[in-house]
């Protein structure tokens, strides 16, 4: 922003101009409040048009110097961006709050509007009362992403400053906590407070900003840990994955229960993906209407989990409530355990039902299944220590009896030599408690009282 502003690209709206007040380089900066502090209930822009259709194939993206010294929760800077000439907006970033002297640099993926040309803008919003100095604003560049390829396997604990370049973090910041205890740093969005709230429609990304290439994967994975503070609803956590380098984006995971959530493991299946080199991959908070975010992302993982393993499930020593599980051993350099799953439903994960972290250990017997006549369904999955799992080739389901042997009529049954001709859902069984003949009988609740519902 040195010598005359280029009204070429530029076009600045109320109170918008430059100045020499502060600047990040050089003497002058753009700032929406020239020569003192931003008015009260104003709605004011700088806007900045630029042809992104040489762009097209590469992944461009905004960067910029700021400062903000802005009503907290109240008066916000934006970032938007138009394809429509301005018809219609899209909000990429939002400020607020008082940084300081302190210049900081933001860096926003503008991959999926190469090709076009597109409208940027810096908007400032207030509300009806109190006025500080503004948002100030230095060294804007458009550009293409020249990160070299982000590589594969790819690991970042967030910890090392080296982080902040394979990111391109938009609202999100670098902060102290970590999903691993008190020390180590994680990636923050946080916006609100309990009083007042975040700016809706507002996207905030997290994008790595290098491609990775799975062309050579085998079961490709990313993890990852986050974690919801004390907000309110109306914002959703997203992974978004692009297949083509950030041109066009899926998402394949997303949480929208975020509220006062400890720190959790996500994990995304990326096989879908396998044979393809320019992998692009997100991290999106939506917030969808007024409410308080909170939110963090680390330890960031992306590589192979183990293959899956063939399993075979067969009757139990008593097949009215037990199956015996074998399955081949599993052949990953990295092997943490298998990890045994059982649900009444498909593709449920419902129980876990034991972990076992002998290797060579490939039989299981699962005396737990307390109904006769149901289905159950498993799964035998394979973790590695870097916290990786594979999802499993499908369920693997096992219907119980309905007893061990076929009564032959006519039959009479006082239960004195066992319950083989019958299939009780537990508890029922024989009990000695009380006989109408002999010494036992049968009931629904042995040695004890029934239970409630």
């Amino acid at each position: 922003f040195e010598g005359v502003l280029d009204t070429n690209y530029w076009t600045l709206t109320g109170s918008w101009n430059l100045s020499n007040e502060a600047s990040h380089t050089g003497t002058n900066s753009l700032t929406d409040s020239l020569g003192g502090t931003y008015a009260n209930s104003i709605d004011r822009t700088a806007n900045l048009s630029i042809d992104l259709r040489q762009q097209e194939g590469t992944r461009p993206y905004l960067s910029f110097w700021q400062r903000n010294t802005l009503e907290q929760n109240e008066d916000f800077g934006y970032v938007e961006v138009s394809t429509d000439d301005g018809r219609n907006w899209g909000r990429l970033m939002a400020v607020t709050g008082f940084g300081g002297t302190n210049w900081y640099n933001q860096r926003i993926d503008l991959s999926e509007y190469a090709g076009r040309v597109t409208l940027i803008r810096f908007r400032i919003v207030t509300d009806e009362q109190n006025r500080f100095d503004g948002w100030y604003i230095d060294d804007v560049v458009v550009k293409s992403n020249e990160t070299v390829a982000a590589g594969y396997p790819f690991y970042d604990n967030v910890d090392l400053d080296s982080s902040e370049s394979n990111w391109l973090g938009s609202a999100w910041k670098r902060v102290v906590g970590s999903a691993q205890g008190t020390g180590g740093k994680s990636w923050r969005y946080q916006m609100g407070a309990v009083d007042s709230s975040a700016p809706y429609y507002t996207h905030a990304r997290l994008t790595l900003a290098g491609t990775v290439d799975l062309s050579g994967a085998t079961n490709p994975q990313l993890s990852f840990w986050w974690k919801g503070g004390d907000m309110s609803s109306g914002t959703s956590l997203y992974v978004d994955v692009s297949a083509n380098g950030g041109q066009t984006w899926s998402d394949l995971w997303s949480r929208a229960s975020l509220q006062n959530q400890p720190w959790t493991r996500g994990q995304v299946d990326l096989s879908r993906f396998i044979g393809l080199d320019q992998i692009a991959i997100r991290f999106r908070a939506y917030t969808v209407y007024y409410s308080t975010v909170d939110l963090q992302i680390d330890d960031v993982r992306i590589d192979d989990a183990p293959k899956d393993v063939n399993v075979q499930v067969s009757p139990g020593t008593d097949s009215r409530h037990g199956a015996i599980l074998s399955w081949e051993q599993s052949d990953a350099p990295d092997f943490a355990y298998y990890w045994i799953s059982r649900s009444t439903q498909a593709n449920a994960y419902e129980t876990l039902v034991t972990t076992i972290t002998n290797r060579s250990t490939l039989t299981f017997e699962d005396t737990g299944l307390d109904i006769s006549g149901q289905t159950y369904y498993y799964r035998v999955l394979v973790w590695d220590t870097t916290g990786l799992n594979n999802w499993g080739s499908g369920d693997y389901p096992y219907r119980t009896s309905w007893g061990r042997a076929v009564a032959i009529t006519p039959l009479s049954d006082g239960f004195e030599s066992g319950d083989s001709y019958w299939a009780g859902d537990r508890p029922w069984g024989i009990t000695t408690e009380k006989a109408h003949s002999g010494t036992s009988s049968w009931t629904d609740s042995p040695g004890t009282t029934y239970g409630n519902n």
